[in-house]
Formats: C-alpha cells, structure tokens, sequence
C-alpha cells in the first residue's frame, strides 16, 4: 500500500509541475486551454499533496517533502494570481490577441 500512495504522490506531483509550467508558457502566448491546462494541474498537486500526508503520518519530513510543500505554495499563488483560480477574466498571465 505505500508503495502505491508512493506512486500516485510522485506522479501527481510530476505530472502538475510539467502542466504548470507548460500551462504559464501557453497563457502568456495568448492560449486560452492554459486556464484549463492550470486547473487540471493544481488539482492534481492537490491529490498529490493528499497522498504525501498520508506518506508524512508514517515517516519523517524530508528534504523532498519541504521542496514539494514549497512547488505546492507556488503553484497556488499561480493558479490564484495568473490563472484567477479558472476565470478566464481575471487569468492575469493570459495575453489574448
């Protein structure tokens, strides 16, 4: 059982950090998908964060753990200030043409 929470941590997490990223780039190119793109990927750091409390109940908080409590801080602010939490309207880092 820890080895699968493990696994859906790590690729919860992984797979958040490329959509963030990947969804900042396309917004400020003017794609409006980045909106979609940043909510799919904060939900995603969400149930990742999830599953890291459960695998922090069993063990000791390690440097891995403090480095992904930051990403999940940032990640966030981002989604709250330049994607305005999924409204199209107030997606701050959106450059429509």
């Amino acid at each position: 059982m820890h080895t699968l929470i493990l696994g859906v941590h790590i690729t919860c997490m992984t797979v958040s950090l490329l959509l963030m990223t990947s969804a900042t780039t396309l917004a400020l190119l003017g794609v409006r998908r980045s909106i979609a793109m940043a909510t799919i990927g904060t939900l995603l750091a969400s149930l990742g964060t999830a599953a890291g409390f459960v695998l922090m109940i069993s063990s000791p908080v390690l440097s891995q753990c403090i480095l992904l409590t930051a990403y999940l801080a940032s990640a966030v602010a981002l989604y709250a200030f330049g994607f305005g939490w999924g409204a199209e309207s107030r997606a701050k880092l959106l450059k429509v043409r």
